[in-house]
């Protein structure tokens, strides 16, 4: 039978009310940690016999496991460690215990001041360790801002710099992003109009029915390529455009919305006429 608890004030509470067979605790745990919880297990006398393993991941160096065994652990275990090392390890000091052969420690453990003193080592030691990891991961992570910054300005300039219209929706094609050009050919003052509008806005009624089946094979295909439609301008007036649409996608892969490249083709349309 096994009880959890959340730090090593619970445990120790716990196990004066209740005897365990053996202790399994990690060692960062909040209230008190699991060195602390040692120590108090080891200076009493109901508790001080009983088989106590350490197994951690964040307080792994041999000066971690030394200190650990100074205090009367039994054994000291690094995490990730399989499962089956785990338990053979229980089952191993538990059928010791019962046959009184499992050796305890002989000296008694640290006074509490030597104790605080090596403890404070301990934790300073981990804190800077931390700490040091930290001010790493912000150094990559700035760095990694840095060049995303860098990747942003640079699709930014080539998205303005484009010859055809751009637009960028969600999946129910309102317009999240446009560039100049598009605005351009559409006769609005400037990319900041066509935001909020739906493809349904800019394609003329007789054309929506297509529309919607040209949206859901874009979807099941990944893209569609030089479709045809007629295109409402902001002063009504219409012309025929040629649109090529991508699916983008999320961080997990799932479709987020399209992106789509729009052509005028009215000089195409009157050459083909003439």
């Amino acid at each position: 039978e096994v009880s959890a608890v959340t730090n090593g004030a619970e445990a120790l509470e716990q196990a004066l009310k209740e005897t365990p067979d053996i202790v399994i605790s990690d060692i960062l745990m909040p209230e008190m940690d699991g060195f602390q919880l040692c120590q108090e297990f080891r200076q009493n006398d109901r508790l001080k016999n009983i088989p106590f393993v350490f197994y951690t991941a964040i307080y792994t160096s041999s000066e971690d496991e030394k200190f650990a065994l100074s205090l009367g652990a039994n054994v000291f275990i690094r995490k990730p460690a399989a499962p089956d090392v785990l338990v053979q390890e229980i089952r191993s000091m538990l059928e010791k215990a019962k046959s009184g052969a499992l050796a305890h420690p002989g000296a008694a453990p640290p006074e509490p001041s030597l104790y605080l003193t090596e403890h404070g080592k301990r934790v300073v030691a981990k804190l800077n360790e931390k700490v040091a990891e930290l001010e790493e991961e912000i150094a990559r992570r700035q760095q990694a801002e840095k060049e995303l910054r860098e990747s942003e300005q640079e699709l930014r300039l080539m998205f303005e710099s484009m010859t055809d219209g751009i637009a960028a929706s969600d999946l129910n094609s309102v317009i999240m992003d446009a560039n100049d050009r598009l605005a351009e050919m559409g006769r609005y003052g400037s990319a900041d109009e066509l935001l909020g509008k739906t493809a349904f806005n800019c394609i003329i009624p007789s054309e929506h029915e297509r529309l919607i089946l040209d949206m859901q094979k874009t979807l099941e295909e990944g893209s569609t390529r030089n479709i045809e439609y007629t295109l409402v301008r902001a002063d009504g007036s219409h012309f025929p455009a040629e649109i090529s649409a991508g699916v983008m996608r999320d961080a997990s892969g799932k479709p987020a919305g399209f992106i789509a490249i729009i052509r005028d083709i009215s000089d195409r349309k009157q050459l083909e006429k003439k």
